[in-house]
């Protein structure tokens, strides 16, 4: 019986390194690499372009430039899985995915497969949303800009996206 109870104990101390190692994953490694891109290295593609042009010209770049000044690309993959972090992003008729690899996002037009979350806006947001990052936080408020969580709370808290949550909230 004594022989059960180690193993038991051995096994039940594993669970809980392997489960506080998965939880305790984002807060260890920290921030992504200096090397990466940040907002401050791109050009915001709505710069001295009226609202007409910006939205005649709107393409990845826009939804690229936008993810990374609200801090996305500080996304995680999942440990030991490596799932990368998937956005979903539905303007007016048109949808495009973005991914986080290594702090680099991905920007295509299309639906993504296996999003984290989606969020449903208009270009006209984005495009106020560029010129003015705070006016982000009214959008989602007054219902213009909505997000909606389509994955697990764990890969949520795994991924990194509670940091970002909290940095873009406490602006």
């Amino acid at each position: 019986m004594k022989k059960y109870k180690k193993i038991l104990l051995i096994v039940l101390a594993v669970i809980i390194l392997l489960v506080a190692s998965f939880l305790l994953y984002p807060k260890i490694t920290g921030q992504v690499a200096g090397n990466q891109k940040s907002s401050s290295s791109l050009k915001n593609p709505v710069s001295g372009l009226s609202d007409e042009q910006a939205e005649k010209n709107f393409d990845e770049t826009y939804i690229r430039y936008l993810l990374y000044s609200l801090g996305l690309h500080n996304l995680k993959s999942m440990p030991f899985t490596g799932e990368t972090p998937k956005i979903e992003i539905k303007i007016n008729e048109e949808t495009y995915n973005a991914e986080i690899i290594k702090g680099s996002i991905i920007v295509k037009k299309g639906e993504s497969q296996n999003e984290d979350v989606i969020i449903t806006t208009t270009r006209q947001e984005i495009i106020k949303s560029m010129r003015e990052k705070e006016y982000l936080i009214d959008s989602f408020k007054n219902g213009l800009t909505s997000i909606k969580l389509v994955t697990t709370k764990t890969k949520v808290l795994a991924k990194g996206y509670a940091n970002v949550y909290q940095q873009f909230t406490s602006t």
